[in-house]
Order: C-alpha cells, then sequence, then structure tokens
C-alpha cells in the first residue's frame, strides 16, 4: 500500500493534471474565437476597400455589376482598362482583376 507521502503526490499530480487539461480545453476555445474574429475583420476591411474603390470608379460598376442599367454601358466601356495598366497577351477580357483595382484605387 502507499505511504501518505506517495499518496499525496499521486493526489497533487492528478489535480494539476485536471487543471492543464481545463486550462488548454479553454486557451483552444479562446483561441478559436480569437481567429473567427480576426477572419470577420479582414473580410470587413477588403468589403470597405472594394466599396472605395467602386465608389472612386463608377465605370467598375458598368463591367462588374450585373444590374440592368450597367448591361446598357457595357458596350461603351469594352475597351476600358484601369490607368496604368498593361495590355494582356493572352486575352482582351474586359474583366478586372483585386489587384488592378486596387491599385486603381491607390493611385487615385
Amino acid at each position: 500500500m502507499l505511504e501518505n507521502t506517495e499518496l499525496m503526490a499521486v493526489i497533487i499530480s492528478l489535480v494539476s493534471l485536471g487543471v492543464s487539461v481545463y486550462v488548454e480545453r479553454r486557451a483552444a476555445r479562446l483561441s478559436d474565437v480569437s481567429f473567427r474574429r480576426t477572419a470577420e475583420h479582414d473580410h470587413i476591411s477588403a468589403l470597405l476597400e472594394l466599396d472605395r474603390v467602386l465608389i472612386a470608379n463608377p465605370v467598375v460598376w458598368a463591367i462588374c455589376g450585373d444590374h440592368p442599367l450597367a448591361r446598357g454601358r457595357q458596350a461603351e466601356t469594352e475597351g476600358w482598362r484601369p490607368p496604368g495598366a498593361r495590355p494582356s497577351s493572352t486575352h482582351t477580357s474586359t474583366f478586372l482583376s483585386w489587384s488592378t483595382i486596387s491599385a486603381t484605387a491607390r493611385s487615385a
């Protein structure tokens, strides 16, 4: 049978194991919450940047939008490219990439 000191050592070890498991679970839960909040913040920041670009360059609505009024303007904006954009050698699409849009917004 275990002596008093050995019994106390086993009890203390089990209590410390329980506390460490509890702290690990709580830290993992808080880490998940923090990750979700960071992702939400980044998403909202990207949407605000996109709003700034669309307000600064309304012609982008006519190229990328699907509103019925924008459909009539697509013929007018077929050859439009943002200032400083290089012509593409592989295709002549009017699709704008995110980097092109954000670069245009920064220069405006």
